[in-house]
């Protein structure tokens, strides 16, 4: 697999999230969130599931932007829609390699199926192949497929501290490529989220995020063959920090810190985020309504 798309899809899912959060916006409500990410690294988990690093010395060094927001369609219904784009520099002792590119869109719905202490919630995507090209041969961001996945949620506010915890878990089912013929394998994916209130203002979470996917195929001359190298495993340790600035604005810090993995990016990554929820006060920061600050809709790529 190209180095880049193994930052990329890192980078992305990092983001992201690759779970829901049980909670939902009010009717009528938004939440917004422009992000910046960024990641450099020589290193990556090989088919062995050891760390090593790139061929030739290669270095990777992606940045990226990211907006994604959701709307409260009603009290227990929410639709999220996510946009990433990508400067990356690429380079190892024979090649170099610099361009941006728009991400692939995601589109998500969110039902709310009980809220009380515990609250529960499914949630249904789509990831379309909306991704800019700068040369098809070498730098592609996103695979040129539909995705479509669905988890199930569920989460709780602590009950005797400002605190909440949830877990996701899902399915990504992964389309073939009708120009390249490529499929990735179709994926597995859980996240464990907790987060607690320090003070007044400021918000301290840690997830852990995993994700297994089965071996991709390819065609040729008509023959679908296994794609080498293409099944992958990571599990990556995602902390954060969130500010509220103002009543409906908040400032986010987080990182995304491989633990394991195997064919997959082994850098740790960085994201900064400015949100702005309408809902004010009614917000995650007293466990009602809003999704997990590192769970929103950005899109994923892989």
């Amino acid at each position: 697999m190209p180095r880049w798309l193994l930052v990329a899809a890192a980078l992305l899912v990092g983001a992201s999230g690759a779970g829901a959060s049980p909670w939902t916006l009010p009717g009528g409500e938004f939440y917004g969130r422009a992000s910046l990410l960024g990641t450099r690294s020589r290193w990556q988990f090989n088919d062995g599931s050891d760390r090593v690093r790139f061929l030739r010395n290669g270095l990777s060094r992606v940045m990226g932007a990211a907006v994604d927001g959701a709307y409260g369609a009603r009290e227990d219904l929410m639709v999220s829609v996510g946009v990433p784009v990508l400067f990356y520099h690429l380079r190892d002792d024979a090649t170099m390699e610099r361009g941006k590119s728009l991400g692939d869109i995601r589109l998500s719905t969110r039902y709310r199926v009980l809220s009380r202490r515990v609250a529960l919630a499914t949630e249904v995507g789509v990831k379309f192949p909306t991704a800019t090209q700068t040369d098809p041969a070498r730098i592609q961001v996103g695979e040129g497929q539909y995705d479509f996945d669905g988890a199930l949620s569920a989460g709780f506010a602590w009950p005797s501290a400002p605190g909440y915890s949830s877990l996701d878990v899902g399915y990504r089912l992964r389309l073939r490529d009708g120009e390249t013929g490529y499929r990735p394998g179709n994926e597995f994916f859980c996240r464990l989220d907790s987060g607690y209130q320090l003070g007044g203002r400021l918000w301290a979470r840690l997830g852990l995020e995993g994700s297994i996917s089965g071996m991709g195929h390819t065609k040729i001359f008509g023959v679908d063959v296994p794609a080498r190298f293409s099944n992958r495993k990571l599990l990556t340790a995602a902390p954060g920090l969130t500010l509220a600035l103002r009543d409906r604005v908040g400032l986010d810090l987080s990182a995304s810190l491989p633990l394991f993995g195997r064919n997959s990016y082994a850098g740790s990554h960085f994201f900064v985020g400015l949100s702005y929820n309408s809902a004010g006060g009614r917000t995650l920061l007293n466990q009602t309504n809003v999704p997990n600050p590192q769970a929103g809709a950005c899109c994923r790529i892989q």
